[in-house]
């Protein structure tokens, strides 16, 4: 899947437009915070669309856990605005689920509101049974 035409890894030169459009989903994204996400331990990458210009990013990272086993995990997915129902959040997923079974991953898995759900649903995604619970540290 890493040769899909116009779908690649998030150079440098591309950080600006990346931020403009994760903006989009996470309005108080500053650049030295993706920065620090982009280069940090977690294995996060950073996937765009380009038609030709930047038009849609996935981001995404492998995890390994006692109770998923190996599974890829989307943070992030969202298409510019005035790009969207053109196809590229599906094709971005399509590439994610490539890079799953590439890198011999079970299962791919993602966060979501519900207002997109049924896009989710559309292309084979149903919500799972763990409960998700949080204590905020700060």
């Amino acid at each position: 899947m890493m040769g899909v035409p116009g779908i690649h890894d998030i150079a440098a030169e591309d950080h600006d437009r990346a931020l403009q459009i994760l903006r989009q989903l996470r309005p108080a994204l500053d650049k030295p915070a993706l920065l620090r996400h982009l280069g940090g331990q977690s294995g996060y990458r950073l996937i765009g669309s380009f038609t030709p210009m930047l038009s849609g990013l996935i981001g995404m990272r492998v995890v390994e856990t006692l109770a998923r086993g190996r599974y890829l995990h989307v943070d992030d997915l969202i298409v510019a605005e005035s790009y969207r129902g053109q196809g590229i959040g599906r094709a971005l997923l399509s590439f994610a689920e490539g890079e799953a079974r590439r890198l011999d991953c079970s299962a791919v898995f993602l966060d979501s509101f519900e207002a997109v759900l049924p896009f989710y649903e559309k292309h084979g995604y149903a919500p799972h049974d763990s409960m998700l619970v949080r204590k905020p540290l700060k």
